[in-house]
């Protein structure tokens, strides 16, 4: 039986462990960081060891491994801070323990909290507005971004459709929370969530980041509902997605204010207005817990340090409601806590879905290829006749996964089925095996709408242009880049041969004339990485970059082959208008 040495009555049980242990020469500790490091790296090294043998245990390990190790170091953390006073042992053998050190770095981070909690959304949002910026610099001209309500205006604009995936609502009855969302320049929403109007100073860019938005958050969020997954999520924060103001009206009040705010500011005035409620809260809520913390360093006296100590209480006690009432956000008078990013990162955490018959006013969208990435599923809802689908997906192999996705879930919503045009009898799928094997540029599927007997059926025809290199487009060279004079005449751009009227740009491209297309490498930042690394898979099946940026000579070769490859299916479509 341990011995435990006389102590004073005003000792705790803490005290007296500390004593007998120091009594004995070692250190009071329940935990050991360095072993259990050296434990999880063992871990992690034999699950690479054994990734040829049995590939499910690395993903498994990483996974783990994350929270685990996070969980180590909070032990840690109290650990320190609980033996640090008394006994002065470092923190991994490194930091010890000093009053004011601790003070001071625990008011700075308070302070610092203070200064980044206004701005979290935007903070949380880098990868995404990175992303808006890589699409703006490779497919818009000169880097020009256009707003919903010039697309909606040009009369020689189409219409545009791009679809996203809501992962934060459902309805009462429902078991998914996933939900299709639209962006057109009229209305946004689908049958589900209900659709509001299209905000006025809404970027394609924006519109088009949100629908490609297929990083972890994707994964996490809808693919892979795991809290092992959200972890890494929060972590690195690997969120190409963003929040989006979902409303079918405003107050009179906040009209008001905002027709006082310049056109171009009114995006950004509308959030944090929005955002104004509940960031004033969690900001007085910041500054009380800091000054209860500081009241005592100040002046240290037993007085003080009630006072302190309750103010820190009440501060926990603030938080902890504000949490809690954010969970209930859909009554009126609470719906003011959905706006705030802090308060919904949260709920994100802990795997939260609001079920209401009416979603809230801000909504998370990520990528768009979780139900539908080819944005048909919207044109068969409206029974079109004829429909062109260009595919453009990540599939190197044909396998037309995405598209059987989408002819999935045009099946489970009943909106209508496929068939075989040469003969209705055989299987679609066989269609779909067939483009695998062949050379053609395009095929077509018969579409029968009307799911039940008491429906109307009516009959349509999908065009589907996949995104392939057939052997008569092989062996091209590279081209200059695609300008606007080729887009309006189509005439064909060869290499200039006269060097008084290039441009450094075009000399630097000439050194790649050499070159076959299906040597341009995907894992470039711009034209020089062609010619002198030219890593990452090729033309046309890109890397995973390519979400991100695109060379010029890429996005070129790129919108010429699919330019090619649509003229046969164009042609086809035509005859049967």
């Amino acid at each position: 039986m341990l011995h435990l040495p006389d102590v004073d009555q005003h000792l705790i049980e803490g005290d007296v462990y500390v004593t007998s242990m120091m009594d004995k020469g070692k250190q009071p500790r329940w935990l050991d960081v360095k072993v259990v490091i050296f434990f999880i790296a063992a871990l992690f090294g034999a699950s690479i060891l054994l990734l040829p043998f049995i590939p499910s245990v690395f993903p498994a390990v990483v996974l783990t491994c994350g929270p685990l190790l996070v969980l180590v170091f909070i032990s840690a953390f109290v650990q320190f801070r609980v033996f640090g006073p008394l006994t002065a042992q470092p923190i991994l053998s490194v930091v010890h323990y000093g009053k004011e050190t601790w003070d001071l770095t625990v008011i700075g981070l308070c302070g610092l909290s203070c200064i980044t909690l206004p701005f979290l959304r935007e903070i949380k949002s880098l990868w995404h507005f990175y992303y808006v910026r890589c699409l703006q610099q490779n497919f818009f001209a000169h880097g020009q971004d256009r707003t919903m309500l010039e697309l909606k205006l040009d009369p020689w604009c189409p219409f545009v459709l791009v679809t996203g995936t809501v992962n934060d609502y459902a309805r009462p009855h429902e078991e998914h929370s996933i939900s299709e969302i639209a962006f057109t320049p009229l209305h946004i929403g689908s049958s589900k969530i209900g659709y509001v109007p299209t905000p006025p100073n809404r970027s394609l860019a924006q519109c088009t980041a949100l629908t490609g938005a297929g990083c972890l958050d994707a994964v996490s969020l809808s693919m892979q509902d795991h809290v092992r997954v959200r972890f890494w999520l929060e972590v690195l924060n690997l969120a190409w997605g963003d929040f989006i103001l979902f409303e079918n009206s405003r107050t009179p009040f906040l009209k008001q204010c905002l027709n006082c705010v310049p056109a171009r500011m009114r995006r950004g005035a509308t959030w944090w207005m929005h955002r104004s409620i509940t960031m004033i809260l969690l900001f007085l809520n910041t500054i009380l817990f800091c000054c209860g913390l500081s009241l005592y360093r100040v002046a240290p006296t037993e007085e003080n340090c009630r006072t302190g100590r309750l103010m820190v209480d009440c501060s926990v006690l603030f938080m902890t409601t504000f949490i809690f009432l954010s969970f209930f956000s859909y009554f009126r008078y609470l719906s003011g806590f959905a706006f705030s990013p802090v308060l919904r990162q949260i709920q994100q955490a802990t795997r939260f879905v609001l079920k209401a018959w009416h979603p809230p006013n801000m909504l998370y969208v990520t990528d768009g290829g979780v139900q539908d990435c080819t944005a048909i599923l919207q044109l068969l809802q409206r029974r079109r006749e004829n429909i062109l689908l260009v595919l453009a997906a990540s599939d190197p192999e044909d396998d037309l996964g995405v598209l059987r996705t989408t002819m999935k879930a045009t099946r489970d919503y009943r909106i209508a089925s496929f068939f075989d045009l040469s003969d209705a009898r055989r299987d679609v799928n066989a269609v779909l095996d067939d483009f695998k094997t062949s050379n053609a540029h395009f095929f077509k599927l018969g579409i029968r709408y009307g799911w039940r007997s008491d429906e109307e059926p009516s009959v349509g025809t999908l065009w589907v242009v996949k995104n392939r290199l057939p052997e008569t487009f092989a062996h091209q060279m590279v081209r200059p880049h695609l300008d606007e004079e080729e887009i309006m005449c189509g005439a064909a751009k060869d290499w200039k041969t006269s060097d008084s009227d290039d441009s450094e740009d075009e000399k630097a491209d000439e050194e790649m004339h050499h070159m076959h297309q299906e040597e341009l490498g995907g894992f470039s930042c711009c034209d020089c990485c062609h010619r002198w690394g030219n890593c990452g898979r090729k033309f046309p099946h890109l890397s995973f970059t390519g979400y991100m940026w695109l060379t010029p000579q890429l996005s070129s070769s790129l919108a010429r082959l699919g330019h090619d490859l649509s003229r046969l299916a164009v042609v086809d479509l035509m005859q049967n208008l």
